[in-house]
């Protein structure tokens, strides 16, 4: 008897710890820990609607994100004349002419760079691919 309960001691606390583990993994890969948001990421919510006007009404918005200076420049394949350091790069799905809307298609993007101090359209370019993942961004609905 006295086997018979050794054995089933590391059972009765194998099975809690190993869900216990597995909870935890999935709970802390769930979290955002690729989402850096810094305090100032705060004011390219507010540049939205002056990026909103920088391309067609039909575009949709994808999302929102805080870069430095240099990322901008790269984006822009441009030197930026500012001494910001930051700026706030947001990215629209450019409305396919003639498409359907429940149509998938090749994707157009618009990426809209903005001061976020000044509140103005730094610059625009359009590509076939995007940079940086927005779906995991923090964004609005416009």
């Amino acid at each position: 008897m006295d086997r018979l309960r050794r054995s089933l001691m590391p059972r009765t606390i194998l099975r809690p710890v190993i869900v216990l583990i597995v909870a935890g993994t999935i709970l802390t890969s769930c979290s955002a820990n690729r989402l850096r948001l810094t305090s100032g990421a705060g004011s390219c919510f507010a540049v939205l609607p002056v990026a909103q006007r920088a391309v067609s009404p039909g575009d949709r918005y994808l999302g929102v994100r805080l870069v430095d200076s240099k990322t901008a420049e790269n984006t822009l394949s441009m030197s930026i004349s500012s001494n910001e350091s930051n700026f706030c790069l947001v990215a629209y799905r450019l409305e396919q002419p003639g498409s359907s809307p429940g149509l998938h298609q090749i994707g157009r993007f618009a990426l809209v760079i903005v001061s976020p101090k000044t509140r103005q359209v730094i610059g625009e370019r359009e590509v076939s691919r995007l940079p940086f993942s927005f779906r995991h961004n923090l964004s609005v609905r416009l």
